[in-house]
């Protein structure tokens, strides 16, 4: 990756980081809105919010699926554990890029770009590298906004069941958003395998 030389490359950098900056504007208004489920669901109240307060995002994930099982209206059910799904899936992209990007540069294709590099250690010692195109950011950013439409929609009909049980007919939720596949990061192994796991054979 290489540095700006021009003006507009400068300008297209700032499309690559304004989109960034909408992922996480657009991912803490979902994170919101779940939210706004679990304390409804939880019956709400100053005592609820203390509680959720410091809920990170795998706690939140677990504690809407338990409520959709065993509080929430039948109808429901299957709509608010879909909401904990695409939660949780979501949640995997945007830590992704949020926390792995650390610059942005030209690819060898003159395409503005970042460069995604983390490294883990659970059960193996890995490097996780790659380039994040603009596209890649504009796809995630789509997913976030359908899954928070969605997710809102829930939101009413709930109340609107509860607060309103007479009501007919009922607000009509939005098509179900696609599940995106579960997120695979590139992986280089750092350190070769010890002695003692490589073959004994020729």
């Amino acid at each position: 990756m290489r540095a700006w030389e021009t003006e507009a490359e400068m300008d297209e950098e700032q499309v690559y980081l304004a989109k960034l900056g909408k992922i996480i504007l657009d991912w803490n208004a979902f994170e919101s809105t779940v939210e706004a489920q679990i304390q409804y669901l939880s019956g709400g109240g100053d005592k609820v919010s203390i509680l959720t307060a410091h809920l990170r995002n795998l706690a939140m994930q677990d504690v809407l699926k338990t409520l959709a099982n065993d509080i929430a209206p039948a109808p429901l059910k299957d709509d608010l554990l879909y909401v904990a799904s695409l939660f949780n899936r979501l949640r995997e992209y945007r830590n992704h890029y949020v926390h792995s990007i650390a610059t942005v540069g030209k690819a060898p294709d003159g395409q503005v770009c970042g460069l995604s590099q983390t490294v883990s250690a659970k059960t193996r010692f890995k490097l996780h590298q790659q380039i994040v195109s603009l596209s890649d950011l504009e796809w995630i950013h789509r997913q976030i906004l359908d899954a928070r439409r969605f997710a809102t929609a829930v939101y009413h009909q709930m109340k609107q069941a509860e607060e309103y049980p007479d009501r007919s007919p009922p607000l009509r939720l939005p098509e179900k958003p696609p599940l995106p596949d579960k997120l695979k990061r590139p992986e280089i192994l750092l350190l070769a395998d010890p002695p003692w796991h490589q073959s004994s054979r020729p």
